[in-house]
């Protein structure tokens, strides 16, 4: 069926999620959408829960966020959910979901048109767009990409022309983590950010079999290395190390150790380097990847208009703080090995 959830905290007891009434949705404000993985279905509540838990911890006591967003998680009918990834890659430039084409319908297109289906004024739909950002990890990087093409011909056949419709579907902002959908045939698409690690098993899996990335991957070293693949989208790889644990920063200001799950059992014996504290650590110890999905996601929560891609990626200029430094050094070098 595909779901959208929230937190509920019930006055004395645990905070709980809570389904969303997709006819009720009202984007309005600063909104962060999770797309998460195959593996968080409908029946399981808890892990729309957890996800939703991910992005706040990411956010947490954040002083340059300027109004708190809303938070939603998706859940996935079942596991078939992976055969959608399947054709997804098969035919990237049209192919989407029932699933997606349902989530568009309730998220994108109330915010371009008016109450009798009709198009908005393009300013106020560029205005109503740029609340919405889309935070997607492994499966969930590919449903961001199918929400693209299904809004696309949503509002085509509600009577936008093509090119303004892909205009005004690039305020909306989409951090893709443990990138499984096809970077090199989504240019022109939402304003988006690519995170692969080049020693991650599902990514490297998926290069196998559609090859997109082989040939980058192919020159990859265990360096960050960002580079531009179009206006509106950014690919960024780097190898994410074999520790599973990373240093987490409270809000009080303190630092906790904070153990990775593994996605596959122990006994397997195989690190598949595609957890998602390795792509959202804030631990420059850790991952090469750090603070970039946080840093993206201030930045996106605070926009007021199409921001260009790379400035998803700067960091406050008031932040004199050694690990800001040491961040800013990271992103100009990742660029300029990429040059």
């Amino acid at each position: 069926m595909t779901k959208l959830w929230q937190k509920s905290r019930p006055k004395g007891q645990a905070p709980r999620a809570e389904e969303i009434d997709l006819q009720q949705l009202n984007i309005s404000s600063p909104t962060i959408i999770f797309l998460s993985g195959i593996f968080t279905t409908d029946n399981k509540p808890q892990n729309a829960l957890d996800g939703i838990a991910e992005i706040e911890n990411l956010i947490e006591g954040h002083s340059g966020i300027r109004q708190a967003p809303k938070i939603y998680a998706l859940t996935h009918k079942n596991l078939r959910n992976i055969f959608n990834v399947v054709a997804y890659n098969a035919h990237p430039d049209h192919a989407y979901s029932k699933a997606a084409e349902k989530i568009s319908k309730a998220v994108i297109l109330p915010l371009v048109l008016d109450d009798k289906k009709q198009p908005l004024p393009e300013e106020k739909a560029a205005q109503n767009l740029c609340h919405v950002t889309l935070v997607g990890y492994s499966a969930g990087t590919v449903f961001g990409q199918e929400m693209f093409n299904a809004a696309l011909k949503q509002m085509t056949q509600a009577g936008y022309a093509e090119n303004k419709a892909r205009d005004l579907l690039g305020e909306v902002v989409l951090i893709s983590m443990a990138t499984v959908s096809r970077p090199m045939r989504e240019h022109g698409r939402f304003t988006t950010i690519y995170l692969a690690a080049t020693n991650d098993i599902a990514v490297r899996l998926k290069e196998r079999i559609w090859n997109p990335l082989r040939r980058i991957f192919r020159k990859a070293t265990e360096e960050l290395v960002i580079r531009p693949l179009s206006q509106t989208s950014l690919l960024i790889t780097a190898a994410v190390h074999s520790k599973m644990w990373h240093w987490h920063q409270t809000p009080d200001g303190t630092t906790q150790k904070k153990d990775i799950t593994p996605l596959l059992p122990r006994w397997m014996r195989i690190r598949s380097h595609h957890e998602m504290p390795h792509y959202t650590s804030a631990d420059h110890d850790h991952s090469p990847f750090a603070r970039i999905v946080l840093t993206s996601l201030v930045n996106a929560l605070n926009r007021v208009g199409k921001m260009d891609v790379r400035h998803l990626l700067a960091p406050p200029d008031h932040d004199t703080t050694p690990e800001n430094t040491l961040y800013k050094n990271r992103i100009h070098g990742a660029f300029l090995k990429a040059a």
